[in-house]
């Protein structure tokens, strides 16, 4: 037993050469791809060049990136990225797979100047990847931390920033975990940003072609910007959103939470802000052949904003038409804010039903959709809590006709109605609002 390990060590210390000269076409193979995959997808970088030089165990690339257009800088403005691609199958100390690639990046003369400005001889960026021998594989982007940088008329000051990803062949899912400890700006007259604690998290698995589906979350501890304080200074903290996509029986879901614990913004200061929103039956086949086709309108900017926006316009068309005919929700869960005076909160489910074709043609264009949404929303405002804001008087004095005409209630200090839109007809508390939305003719 012991001589037939020693055998089949001797085996494969004598054929790893070759299994690593080999491999190193597999992985020109997968970078090229990578590259016509990158200048396929992208409206707003290029690939000018791309040179591969394969070694034996370790090959080199030369990926020079600029702007798509010329308006953009392009031409003068390049980013060569020089990749050191150590080839499999024990690819680095912990690696084991096609290869690993560290990754160095090279300014253009135009670009330098202003990276030297605020990274000193520090390289900007470190990235390290990994390609899987099936496909997958992972990579991690980090930057160092900066100290008083000079940045136009102020000092940029950051702990740095970590991101981590992982993905499946064919990137039929992937994983991305990122943090941002602390960004700050400070300028000479006083100004300042400050951003901590940034933490992105997403988990997305391929639902339909270009089509994902998954979960996501951003959070951010505190959020300052604006003078020291007094008007114009701007505060939040504990900002959250976080998202829950799905796709079941053809129908995408997805639901969405927006939170802020504090938001101060002079004069006024809220509390439990949130914004929570749902979006139901949403044909997914439908939904993707919209997005596809949006992006591949916006991949061409050189475009006069007219023509593009008729491109646009004519290439959502049908796929639009076949999503709203499906009869798509949007559920407001909760839409909230409060503050030391009391509190405002609204919820209410919105449809779109009955949608045709000739709909989309009709001479009074989107006022034919309108008729199509049918909505009840539920409203209740604390008085307080409209007193406290600006303007807050005066619209006390406006809800009062209301109440006075059964449109609202106003009750042990709070004003409540339910909103309605039927048939093209608004209501209040089940009375019409208005005149009715004119038939299209």
């Amino acid at each position: 037993m012991k001589k037939g390990w020693i055998i089949a060590i001797v085996v494969i210390v004598l054929l790893y050469p070759a299994i690593a000269w080999v491999l190193g076409y597999s992985i020109e193979q997968r970078v090229d791809e990578f590259a016509q995959q990158f200048d396929a997808s992208n409206s707003y970088l290029k690939i000018s060049s791309n040179k591969f030089h394969r070694g034996w165990y370790v090959s080199d690339q030369e990926l020079t990136l600029e702007p798509a257009q010329a308006a953009l800088g392009g031409g003068s403005i390049r980013i060569t990225i020089h990749n050191v691609i150590h080839h499999g199958p024990i690819c680095g100390a912990t690696c084991i797979g096609l290869a690993q690639i560290d990754s160095h990046l090279v300014f253009s003369p135009d670009l330098q100047p202003y990276v030297t400005a605020v990274f000193g001889s520090a390289e900007p960026l470190s990235l390290r990847s990994r390609l899987g021998f099936f496909g997958g594989g992972s990579a991690s982007i980090s930057s160092p931390a900066i100290k008083e940088a000079t940045v136009g008329d102020g000092h940029l000051s950051s702990d740095g920033f970590s991101i981590k990803g992982h993905y499946a062949a064919n990137l039929d899912s992937y994983s991305i975990e990122g943090t941002v400890p602390k960004l700050t700006y400070q300028s000479k007259d006083g100004k300042h940003f400050q951003v901590s604690d940034i933490r992105v998290d997403v988990q997305s698995k391929r639902a339909l072609r270009s089509l994902y589906a998954g979960d996501s979350s951003v959070t951010v501890d505190q959020l300052d910007f604006g003078p020291g304080a007094g008007p114009g200074a701007f505060s939040a903290s504990d900002f959250k959103l976080a998202s829950h996509n799905t796709v079941t029986d053809g129908f995408y879901t997805a639901a969405v939470k927006y939170g802020v614990a504090t938001v101060s913004a002079a004069p006024i200061s809220l509390s439990g802000v949130n914004l929570n929103l749902t979006f139901r039956h949403l044909d997914a086949d439908s939904l993707e052949r919209l997005t596809t086709a949006l992006r591949e309108v916006n991949r061409d900017l050189g475009a006069d904003p007219k023509e593009r926006t008729a491109r646009m316009m004519a290439a959502a068309k049908l796929p639009a038409l076949d999503l709203l005919a499906k009869q798509p929700e949007i559920s407001i869960d909760q839409i909230s804010a409060s503050s030391t005076a009391g509190s405002a909160t609204l919820s209410g489910l919105v449809k779109i039903q009955g949608v045709r074709a000739e709909d989309l043609d009709a001479p009074a264009g989107m006022m034919a959709l309108v008729k199509k949404v049918d909505a009840d929303v539920d409203v209740t405002i604390d008085e307080a809590f409209l007193s406290s804001l600006p303007g807050g008087a005066p619209s006390m004095r406006q809800l009062q006709p209301l109440v006075a005409q059964g449109l609202a209630t106003q009750q042990n200090g709070k004003f409540h109605t339910v909103i309605g839109f039927h048939g093209g007809q608004a209501t209040f508390n089940g009375k019409p609002f208005g005149p009715p939305v004119a038939q299209p003719q």
